[in-house]
């Protein structure tokens, strides 16, 4: 899977700004589905946080083609050091710093965005037994975050030596090597975790086979962001890798990837929306009848029931012929039912409405109703 071609900054450049307008462009799209469908006030935190995220991938992205673009950072020796002019050594310090600030972006980054699923988890599992293992895994993501940024700060001291020129310990203050081993562990577990829980999920669901299938596949790429992951890593302890920027290429990869994953769940819906508008003929259709006395007329709609918590338990109704994560980010029931409307020709308008509001949703049926 490894492109060993991968190692000229302007082929990183282009790849970047392509993977960085896809994974925005998503943002953008989720964000304007949940407005739309839960209004401004309605945002859920995840949402905010992805606005949040979207900053730090920004910067992610400038810092990481910044850092591979100039002349190097500072792992050199104190020999090679003392051939470079003054200016010289200020661009190498200026990279060194451009790597530091970059890496603390990733991290900012990916763990932003597992935070965002960890929300969501938290709906798809309300009134489930998987809960708590939700409360679980994001412990762990605290402590993974928590300490890999120890071992950042820990393994080379003093903290400024990681620009130094030359540091007093190349493989760590400049190639990070010994900082790649736990910061690998607790990003690949997490993720890895992460995906054991909403698979089950869907697999377990009384989704019609194409659409869970699609469903497994989009939770799945989650296993390109652990991969990518591996992969970055292996580049930073790796001997024979230290001299080159093919992980800077995984780290694009792994950070755009994750950030997909994290915005197309809340995209299926539309995704829906589009499908069925564009396979189905008619959503409405009319048909006409007559009287003795008047004319009437039969209007059949097909409307969309969401499968309502029970209030005392906040559990979720098991039985449901088709299931799409949508609104709170859990598993709902998509059902086509009818509803029939007799108009006559002499008749005065009012609006029917049933409403039934659970916590901070409310459904509404309105019903025209004309007698």
């Amino acid at each position: 899977m490894v492109s060993y071609n991968d190692t000229d900054p302007i082929e990183l450049a282009t790849q970047s700004w392509i993977m960085y307008s896809v994974g925005m462009a998503l943002i953008v799209l989720r964000m304007g589905a949940q407005v739309k469908r839960h209004g401004l006030k309605g945002l859920k935190p995840d949402d905010y946080l992805m606005c949040l995220t979207a900053g730090l991938y920004t910067a992610m992205i400038v810092t990481l083609i910044g850092s591979v673009s100039g002349v190097g950072g500072n792992g050199f020796t104190a020999d090679v050091v003392a051939t470079w002019t003054d200016a010289e050594k200020k661009e190498h310090i200026k990279n060194a710093i451009l790597v530091q600030v970059c890496e603390q972006f990733m991290l900012a980054t990916v763990y932003s965005v597992k935070v965002c699923m960890l929300l969501i988890y938290g709906r798809l599992t309300m009134g489930l037994k998987e809960r708590f293992a939700v409360k679980l895994l994001a412990g762990y993501v605290a402590l993974g975050f928590i300490g890999t940024e120890l071992s950042m700060f820990l393994l080379c001291r003093p903290y400024n030596q990681y620009w130094a020129v030359p540091p007093n310990d190349i493989d760590q203050c400049a190639f990070y090597r010994k900082y790649s081993l736990p910061q690998a562990v607790f990003n690949i577990s997490s993720d890895a975790l992460m995906l054991a829980i909403p698979l089950p999920l869907v697999i377990r669901s009384h989704l019609p086979t194409k659409q869970k299938i699609a469903m497994v596949l989009l939770f799945s790429m989650g296993l390109f962001v652990i991969i990518a992951g591996i992969m970055s890593k292996s580049f930073a302890l790796l001997p024979q890798n230290l001299d080159n920027i093919v992980y800077a290429f995984w780290y694009l990869r792994e950070a755009s990837v994750a950030v997909y994953v994290a915005n197309m769940p809340l995209l299926w819906p539309t995704i829906r929306v589009i499908t069925n508008f564009i396979t189905r003929e008619k959503d409405t259709t009319v048909s006409k009848s007559t009287g003795n006395s008047a004319a009437y007329e039969l209007r059949t709609r097909k409307m969309q029931s969401q499968r309502l918590p029970n209030e005392e338990t906040e559990t979720w109704d098991q039985n449901s012929s088709q299931e799409m994560i949508v609104d709170r980010a859990v598993i709902f029931k998509e059902q086509t039912f009818e509803v029939q409307v007799t108009e006559n020709k002499n008749y005065t308008e009012s609006h029917v409405y049933d409403e039934r509001a659970h916590g901070e949703n409310v459904y509404r049926v309105d019903v025209d109703s004309k007698s």
